[in-house]
């Protein structure tokens, strides 16, 4: 069924061979790449600049409240701005029925102005973003090149280096970014939240995000389950220099499962998904597939509107909205979110990659640009991180060795302290404990504790045991994962069932 549905859009969306040229930005075709494929099945051409409207909102340490509209059309507009040609300028450009103005990005330039002085610039394209998603995905083409004509502008009237630039897109935004730095030579930095996945993956380099779009490429992927049956809106390919999935890149702590793919079975995942779909966007090309609103939509229920605001982001779906969550935590947490070394998540949860190699680890988010192992070929990188801000955590590898008289059913944990921060009790160990047996478990610690100065320990019985035994933690290792250091605590006592036993270091 799903092979004969995947021919009919291709069908459907034949090549037409069609071309548009706007003033300043260029022409743009529907030919192969663009359309025609098993990937970009429905060609389109992208809407005109002036329909698309792209709005540039600059923030500055003179403005970090309110926005000042520039243009590269009028460039008076930047020379009587606030923006400073001397300094770096971060461009964040959202995706899909998203808008410039949404409170993540002008939270994200405020975060980016109490560490450092830049020009911020939200880009607003929300005039081609609320349309049909396929034609949205044509439409961030003249996105990238108006961000482009920006940079050029900026170039030849300013002398500004494209090496100053740094572009940061979510979803669609990620490969609206990929046109820019495919215009625009020398741009220092790319950083992809989530690529969008449908029409993007498996295409060519010069349809979606790529390493090669500027010197140095950072992706963060969270919403990588497959499309079919999981609605899966993000990129799983690695498609940077370093590519990061934080959770295993498919389901974030604190994220419900997708609403949708709750109420579809994969048996009739197309008929109701493009029958839904269709209800929610009146004008999306699969209509011409005949396809009516199947008896699942009103589960949906207010999901299925567009409207401004947290409704919006509701429907694209909670994991996909987490990279950009991680992005704006990291910049207020420089030493958190490390990312460790690992072909899979399965490895990395194993072990792999910890503690970080000698030329340390890259840490995912603001501050990915200060490491120093980039190679010309993509990195995969694995970290766990909490399930409500701060997102940040600390990876430490912690090993008991208990000690008692009798084996008990039960189970242990252990807590870090440092001398003004302790994180929670994090269990070790759940089942059979031996006495002198070693037990060894990775932890995610919600607080960075640094070098730990005590632990403690605490167990408990999983059923009644009358014998009322003791146990105890005779020895407690702690490995910090960022730079591999050691601690070694020793303890002598053991005690009864929910009674805390603090070792000191040896």
């Amino acid at each position: 069924m799903l092979g004969v549905w995947i021919f009919t859009l291709f069908l459907i969306g034949t090549v037409r061979g069609g071309e548009v040229c706007y003033e300043r930005l260029g022409c743009f075709t529907d030919d192969i790449p663009w359309a025609g494929t098993i990937e970009r099945p429905i060609a389109n051409l992208p809407w005109s600049p002036e329909k698309i409207n792209t709005r540039f909102l600059l923030f500055t340490k003179h403005n970090t409240d309110n926005f000042q509209e520039i243009t590269a059309i009028n460039p008076s507009t930047i020379l009587s701005s606030n923006f400073q040609a001397s300094k770096k300028t971060r461009f964040i450009i959202h995706g899909f029925i998203d808008k410039g103005e949404e409170n993540w990005l002008l939270d994200m330039c405020k975060r980016m102005l109490q560490v450092e002085d830049v020009n911020c610039i939200c880009v607003d394209w929300k005039g081609g973003s609320r349309c049909p998603y396929t034609q949205a995905a044509h439409n961030i083409r003249v996105v990238g090149a108006e961000v482009a004509y920006f940079i050029d502008t900026l170039k030849k009237n300013y002398g500004y280096s494209p090496s100053d630039v740094h572009l940061i897109g979510h979803s669609l935004g990620a490969h609206a970014v990929a046109e820019t730095g495919r215009r625009i030579q020398g741009v220092a930095r790319i950083t992809g939240l989530d690529p969008a996945e449908p029409y993007f993956q498996n295409t060519p380099t010069e349809v979606r995000l790529d390493a090669s779009d500027a010197k140095f490429v950072d992706v963060i992927h969270t919403d990588t389950a497959p499309m079919i049956p999981n609605l899966g809106f993000g990129m799983s390919q690695a498609v940077g220099h370093l590519d990061f999935y934080p959770n295993g890149g498919e389901e974030m702590p604190g994220c419900q499962k997708n609403v949708i793919s709750q109420v579809v079975d994969t048996d009739g995942i197309w008929e109701d998904v493009v029958g839904c779909w269709n209800t929610a966007f009146p004008s999306f090309s699969l209509r011409q597939l005949g396809r009516t609103k199947p008896r699942s939509c009103r589960k949906f229920g207010s999901h299925l509107k567009i409207p401004d605001g947290k409704g919006t982001r509701d429907f694209v779906a909670c994991n996909h909205l987490r990279s950009y969550e991680y992005y704006s935590d990291s910049i207020i947490n420089p030493d958190g979110f490390i990312g460790y070394p690992s072909p899979t998540y399965e490895s990395f949860k194993s072990g792999t990659g910890f503690p970080c190699p000698s030329g340390g680890c890259p840490r995912m988010g603001h501050y990915a640009d200060s490491f120093r192992g980039v190679t010309r070929v993509s990195q995969k990188f694995y970290l766990n991180t909490g399930d409500t801000k701060d997102f940040s955590r600390w990876r430490y590898k912690v090993t008991v060795t208990v000690s008692g008289s009798h084996n008990v059913q039960g189970y242990f944990s252990i807590a870090l302290y440092s001398n003004n921060r302790s994180t929670k009790p994090y269990q070790i160990f759940k089942g059979s404990i031996s006495p002198g047996k070693k037990y060894t478990a990775f932890i995610d610690a919600e607080v960075d504790v640094g070098t730990p100065k005590k632990v403690k320990f605490l167990w408990n019985n999983s059923i009644h045991n009358p014998l009322l035994p003791k146990l105890g933690a005779q020895a407690v290792t702690v490995q910090f994962g960022g730079d591999g250091s050691v601690s070694n605590f020793c303890g002598s006592e053991t005690e009864r069932e929910d009674v805390l036993q603090t070792l000191n270091l040896c």
